[in-house]
């Protein structure tokens, strides 16, 4: 489209992606969309030939439609996504990103739960969520992080989730984010001194 369209997942035949564009006003009943532009997450299906898709919509209401919203991570089985969201902070004097929980029940997505990881006072965002380990990847940008946006990650264990450690083994003083796993290696983006300028790819294999 001519707007912001990113971080982009297909699960069970549908792309699932987070985007700043206007939703149907008409179908999906949303107020003042042209005034804010906020992202949200949508999705469509994919068609047989792979390399088309239908209409795009809203993945939900549920997940606050009217609400900046994004970027999102899918569990294995493709029926959690685990999502950043605007919210206000812990002490109410500004909005910062959080990150929240959906369950597909039923063929609908549940109402949004945040998460509690301990960080209400810093925004968190671009989770990744490994659900077999029950580990969340995440970046936020907190007094005590390296500098910048830092890496965490913390594990899930009942209905509790760890305190967030810091991932210094690849973290900087510059901005560190957009975390990734896949067969144990870690892929991520950073800023730092020594790249080609701007964002670039880094790897590390994850633990080590």
């Amino acid at each position: 489209s001519n707007y912001h369209d990113y971080n982009p997942f297909i699960v069970n035949n549908h792309i699932y992606f987070t985007s700043n564009r206007e939703p149907d006003l008409l179908l999906e009943g949303e107020n003042n969309w042209k005034n804010h532009h906020q992202t949200n997450i949508f999705t469509a299906k994919v068609k047989a030939d792979r390399n088309n898709f239908g209409a795009v919509s809203l993945l939900s209401q549920h997940l606050g439609a009217t609400i900046n919203s994004g970027s999102i991570a899918f569990s294995v089985t493709g029926d959690s996504i685990i999502f950043a969201q605007e919210t206000k902070s812990a002490t109410g004097d500004e909005k910062i990103m959080q990150l929240y929980l959906s369950t597909l029940i039923n063929n609908k997505w549940s109402r949004a739960e945040k998460l509690n990881i301990a960080f209400d006072s810093y925004s968190c965002g671009q989770p990744y969520y490994h659900s077999a380990k029950k580990t969340l990847y995440f970046v936020a940008d907190t007094p005590e992080g390296m500098g910048g946006k830092d890496i965490y990650k913390t594990t899930l264990s009942g209905n509790i989730w760890s305190t967030p450690e810091n991932l210094s083994a690849i973290n900087t003083s510059a901005d560190d984010m957009f975390p990734f796993l896949i067969d144990g290696i870690l892929f991520f983006a950073s800023d730092r001194e020594g790249g080609k300028g701007g964002l670039d790819f880094y790897w590390k294999i994850d633990g080590q």
